[in-house]
């Protein structure tokens, strides 16, 4: 998917209007003078080049075409080369689509540590989980965005089950919920007493654990449903804040 901002097509359109200057007045049998056919060139030039990110390879080749024979075409000949180009161009900008990005939503695309530079660091393998859902929010996908952010949590998962050396439950996150607050219990009661920071930090991420796996994991796997705008934003805000919390003190073992 290419990224290509509104203004640009702005700077094409201008330069069809300086090519059209360049060869409008020219007498018919007239050969492009020097200072005309610079003109021709440059605009010419500027055009390819955003053609090119656009995937216009048909005007890109009239484009050229023009160009290879500026130095001897008359004016008649240059005012169709430009007409071709100009068609050539309405044809295939016609075929093409562009998506509106709000200001706003543009800072979610491409978005790189989306979650901070802690998470990105600690938890590598969900970056790309991670960047998809601020994608898929920015261009309206939010169903997608849930899903991504579910993904990007089972490396924070892994860690957690990690750290308190046991393994996770394929039944499912409400599984995992029971055997990692079961595993703490144990350790909480035991001897030597957890550390401090310990208990401060399981106490918040269980919290956590717990709305997603009884908000959202739940019914986001079933394909009868959907996600809003706010929804959607809630999770990936809420995912953001779970991840960062335990980046604090874990990170996922290396493959």
């Amino acid at each position: 998917m290419r990224v290509y901002r509104a203004k640009r097509l702005v700077s094409i359109s201008n330069e069809f209007v300086n090519l059209f200057q360049a060869v409008y007045d020219l007498e018919d049998e007239q050969i492009i003078p020097a200072d005309a056919r610079a003109e021709v060139l440059n605009a010419l030039g500027s055009m390819v080049e955003e053609m090119d990110v656009l995937g216009l390879p048909l005007t890109i080749l009239s484009a050229q075409r023009f160009a290879e024979s500026a130095a001897n075409l008359t004016g008649a000949e240059a005012y169709r080369a430009f007409e071709d180009l100009n068609q050539r161009f309405q044809d295939e900008i016609d075929r093409t689509r562009f998506i509106h990005v709000s200001p706003e939503k543009m800072a979610y695309f491409g978005m790189t540590a989306a979650f901070g530079a802690d998470v990105a660091a600690r938890f590598p393998s969900a970056e790309y989980d991670i960047q998809e859902a601020a994608n898929c929010f920015a261009l309206g996908r939010y169903t997608a965005t849930v899903m991504h952010s579910m993904r990007a949590l089972e490396a924070g998962l892994g860690a957690l089950a990690g750290e308190l050396k046991v393994k996770r439950s394929h039944s499912g996150w409400g599984s995992d919920l029971k055997t990692f607050e079961k595993a703490w219990l144990s350790a909480r009661s035991g001897k030597p007493r957890p550390r401090a920071w310990k208990r401060t930090f399981f106490a918040q991420a269980f919290t956590d654990f717990r709305y997603f796996a009884d908000a959202w994991r739940n019914h986001a796997m079933h394909a009868s449903e959907r996600y809003g705008e706010e929804e959607a934003e809630r999770v990936f805000e809420h995912v953001r804040s779970f991840m960062q919390h335990l980046a604090t003190r874990l990170r996922e073992k290396k493959r």
